[in-house]
């Protein structure tokens, strides 16, 4: 499943790194626009995270989870998706690359630690964490959400 979720997380955010301003450009989609539907859709995850986490079951097979969601949203949703443009522009596709790539190894080696972090920090701290990192996902929504809402009104 580790394999196979940040496999997914890594081509996808990949092909949306290569493909994602063509796409943008044929459908008459600016970046702000991305940046405030992303931002929802994150601020609807986090909110969901914060308040139902204990109560969900992820059901599937090994395979379907692996892929949908945890590679995709989980691992490379619409935070990794819009900021894979914002730093394509800003910083070129070496860096890019470069740092999602990165992002994705931590991801990984994050994941096969799992057990061994249970062990040392226990349930209870990281359910605390997980409440926290949620809290400020949803901060970064927000941000990406404000972002968006100036330049498209900048550009009005």
């Amino acid at each position: 499943i580790i394999i196979l979720s940040t496999s997914t997380a890594l081509l996808g955010a990949c092909g949306f790194l290569f493909l994602g301003k063509a796409i943008f450009i044929l459908l008459g989609i600016k970046v702000y626009d991305f940046l405030v539907a992303g931002g929802i859709l994150l601020l609807i995850f986090s909110i969901k995270e914060i308040l139902f986490a204990s109560v969900k079951k992820i059901e599937g097979s090994a395979e379907s989870v692996g892929v949908v969601p945890l590679g995709m949203p989980l691992i490379a949703g619409p935070a990794v998706l819009t900021t894979t443009l914002i730093l394509l522009d800003a910083h070129g596709i070496f860096y890019t690359l470069s740092a999602l790539l990165a992002n994705i190894i931590i991801v990984a080696v994050v994941f096969k630690s799992s057990d061994f972090l249970i062990k040392i920090f226990g349930k209870t701290t990281l359910k605390a964490f997980s409440k926290i990192t949620g809290i400020l996902l949803a901060a970064y929504a927000v941000m990406m959400i404000r972002r968006g809402i100036l330049q498209i009104i900048s550009n009005i």
